[in-house]
Parts: structure tokens; C-alpha cells; sequence
């Protein structure tokens, strides 16, 4: 998993790059660990990497999402394939966390 943090106009992009399965879902526990003091109003995850995502990753995802809705911030999910989002609408994830097709459809 190669995971790199874009900043733009204060919101935080995590770029997601290759599986999301229990070894990934331990590094992107500990980058978002590692920024989430940085995060002013949005952390956006982009998914055009991600080929799968495994029940460790699910977890770290909802953990932070709730986290950042508690402090009043927005968590996203973009750039999101067929078979992950499957993955996400299963567990009923979809609509906990939002998941848009890309970026320039989440409102500023």
C-alpha cells in the first residue's frame, strides 16, 4: 500500500494506491493518525488505487470517520470502484460515510 497526503486549500487528500488488506489498513491507521491534527475541515480519501478492501480496513475507515463528524469535520470517500463500493454498501458503510465518483462533487 502506498499511501501520499496532498494539502490544498486546507483540506487533506489521502491518495490510496494499491490493497487495502490488513497489512494496508495498519499504514493508513497510522498516516491518518499522523495528520489528523492537521485536518481543518475535510480528509478526503482517494480510492483510484484501491483494488480491494478487506474487514481491517473497514474499520479503520468508520473509526476515523466517526471521529472527525464528532469534532464537527467532513470525511470522504472518492474515485471509489464498482467492487469496493459493493464492499461498503454491503455493510451499510454508504450511509455512514459519504462516497462520491470524484472530488468536484463534494461541496466546498
Amino acid at each position: 500500500m502506498e499511501i501520499s497526503c496532498l494539502e490544498k486549500e486546507g483540506v487533506l487528500t489521502l491518495v490510496l494506491n494499491g490493497r487495502l488488506d490488513s497489512a494496508g489498513a495498519i499504514q493508513l491507521d497510522r498516516e491518518i493518525d499522523k495528520i489528523i491534527s492537521r485536518i481543518n475541515d475535510k480528509l478526503i480519501l482517494d480510492y483510484a488505487g484501491v483494488p480491494y478492501v478487506n474487514s481491517s480496513a473497514l474499520r479503520v475507515v468508520i473509526k476515523y470517520a466517526k471521529e472527525l463528524r464528532e469534532s464537527g469535520k467532513e470525511f470522504h470517500m472518492v474515485n471509489v470502484n464498482s467492487d469496493v463500493y459493493k464492499v461498503f454498501k454491503l455493510t451499510g458503510f454508504t450511509s455512514i460515510i459519504h462516497i462520491v465518483r470524484r472530488e468536484n462533487e463534494i461541496e466546498p
